[in-house]
Order: structure tokens, then sequence, then C-alpha cells
């Protein structure tokens, strides 16, 4: 195998970028109450919304969450 070669020059701090899209997305509590918002809003709309739901099979370890239709776990009034 060949020789690795040595740099000496730039290495990345590994940073994330710091947009205000992603801090909503990563840190601001309001974003979750805006998303949920959202999703009711065209819940009601009729439109086909998928909710992230803690999994009712406790034996599937591997996946603690999992996305279902909305009209599955809500229920319409103009249904």
């Amino acid at each position: 195998m060949g020789k690795k070669k040595l740099s000496s020059g730039y290495t990345s701090k590994g940073e994330v970028g710091n947009s205000l899209k992603t801090r909503l997305r990563h840190g601001d509590e309001g974003y979750a109450s805006q998303r949920m918002m959202n999703q009711l809003n065209a819940f009601n709309k009729g439109k086909r919304v998928m909710v992230t739901i803690k999994n009712p099979n406790g034996a599937e370890t591997n996946k603690q969450y999992i996305r279902v239709p909305a009209k599955d776990v809500w229920k319409s009034s103009k249904r």
C-alpha cells in the first residue's frame, strides 16, 4: 500500500450551519408546536398527513417511533 499524504492544511471543526431554519428545526421549542398546528390544519383540509407516534409494539426495540396516517390516530369531525 502507498504512503498516506500528511496534510498541514485546514481541518474542519465539524460545526453545523447556523441558519435560522437549522436553529428552528434543532433547538427552538416553538418549532414542534408550529409543526403540529400545520399538520392539524392540513388534516382539517382533508389532506393526507403522516404523524409520528411511539411504537405500540414494545418487542420492536429497533423502532421506537413509527409513522402512521393521521386519520388512524386523529378522528375528524367532518367524517
